[in-house]
């Protein structure tokens, strides 16, 4: 899916790319510089909306009948029952974050000493261009990887639905981790990442099209 596939909805605001396979090389040689000139900023949508400012939270109410404090003063604020999302949405959005997830920990976790079965595990969950790209980034990756017996590791410390529907999805998530190399003199050093991960229903199965670096 390309960036004037995408409804406009999705494409407000503006959020810092990383190309992937520059990301790759900028993986392999983080302890020797940050490869920021790679960023590519967009412009502002027209009535000025951020990217960030559309990130929402997903509040379920799984209670049948609403809270007996509903509409009582409690002082500084009022308690209100939200009425329960539909469970097919539940359970969609539950699949998409579990997708994207795996794909950020998949994405970032690599291991010069097994990047195949790794390169492996991406590929399952993409589609796309992204899946193009990627494929295009692999051989390059596993050369580099053994070079410089290059590291990284990172978990998934929160992810968030966006926006989306039964076809497509866009979400949001921060992960932690650690990258050592032999330019590291084998001491981890602290990666922290934002990721955008945009999801397709193909077939009935949410695969990654989409996977950017935002700020």
């Amino acid at each position: 899916m390309t960036d004037t596939d995408r409804p406009e909805a999705l494409d407000e605001g503006p959020r810092a790319r990383l190309n992937l396979a520059l990301w790759l090389v900028a993986l392999l040689c983080a302890a020797a510089v940050i490869v920021m000139a790679a960023l590519m900023w967009n412009t502002h949508s027209a009535d000025g909306g951020s990217f960030l400012t559309r990130i929402g939270h997903t509040v379920v109410d799984t209670r049948s009948e609403p809270d007996a404090d509903f509409g009582k003063d409690v002082g500084k604020g009022v308690v209100t029952a939200l009425p329960a999302s539909d469970s097919s949405d539940q359970q969609r959005i539950a699949d998409v974050l579990d997708v994207a997830t795996k794909m950020a920990n998949a994405f970032i976790n690599l291991d010069w000493r097994h990047a195949d079965s790794e390169v492996a595990e991406v590929r399952s969950m993409s589609t796309g261009g992204f899946l193009k790209q990627y494929d295009k980034s692999t051989k390059s990756l596993g050369i580099l990887s053994t070079r410089v017996h290059s590291v990284q590791k990172g978990d998934v410390v929160w992810a968030g639905y966006v926006d989306g529907d039964t076809k497509q999805a866009e979400t949001l998530l921060a992960v932690n981790g650690t990258v050592t190399s032999k330019m590291t003199k084998g001491q981890p050093m602290i990666r922290n990442y934002r990721l955008r991960i945009d999801l397709q229903n193909v077939n009935g199965r949410w695969l990654v099209d989409n996977l950017e670096f935002v700020s």
